[in-house]
This record gives C-alpha cells, structure tokens and sequence, in this order.
C-alpha cells in the first residue's frame, strides 16, 4: 500500500468482521510497520452513510464534527520487524507482486470519476453510462 500511494503511512484504520481478530490486527500491523486502528463500530461502512445523511441534512455542521464520534476502541502497534514477518514481504516482492509495484492499482482500470457538490458537502459519483443499442 505505501509503494503505491508513494507515502508512509502514519496509521492504518480497519473495519469490517476480520477487526475481532487480534491476532491478525497485530499481524497487519507488524507486516506493514504501522499503527492498526480498530473503531468501537466494527461495521463502519453503514456508520459512514448515516454520517454523509446526517450531514446532508445539517444535524452536524462539518467534517470536523464527524470526525470526532469516532472512537478508536483498540490501537495495535508493531511489536516484531524480523524475519518472520519480513519473509513473506520479501518472496511477494520476488514474485512480482504489489510491494515491486504490480498491485492492485495496476490491475483494475482506473474509472472516470467526476466530483459533484451536495449541499453539505461533497461525493464522488460515476458518470452515467452510456446508452447503448441492443
């Protein structure tokens, strides 16, 4: 991820049903070198949209504000840089994989995104397809 973003990551926020695993968090975190942030809300994609909802509608009045109910539950801190967690990093890089830059990011297409504003706020829409003759 930080080869291809470019950047050092200061921390890494995870969410979904693999956060109850401690022992992958604390895995995730010595592999990448980095802070794993687990939320107290573990299912956070449906938190996020009554985030957006409730900034569309005005009930907070900014990203600052959103930002502040979340609560990180459990920080997971690299304990073990050696060769245990180095290895796998270093037969992925030997195979050609995301870490030599052959990732994800040069794997799927980027789409064209085009930004429209919301009035308390912004979102990344697709553009609507094309119609096209059957």
């Amino acid at each position: 991820m930080q080869a291809d973003a470019n950047t050092r990551l200061q921390s890494l926020r995870v969410d979904g049903g693999a956060v109850a695993n401690n022992f992958l968090m604390q895995f995730q975190s010595d592999i990448l070198g980095t802070r794993v942030e687990r939320p107290e809300v573990r299912e956070s994609t449906a938190l996020g949209a009554a985030f957006l909802a409730g900034l569309a509608i005005g009930y907070w009045n900014d990203l600052d504000e959103v930002k502040s109910k979340a609560v990180v539950e459990r920080e997971f801190r690299p304990k073990h840089r050696n060769h245990r967690t180095q290895l796998p990093l270093q037969r992925l890089e030997k195979s050609g994989g995301s870490r030599s830059g052959m990732g994800r990011s040069r794997v799927i297409p980027k789409l064209p995104f085009r930004q429209q504003a919301l009035p308390a706020g912004g979102a990344f829409f697709l553009p609507r397809p094309a119609a096209t003759a059957l």
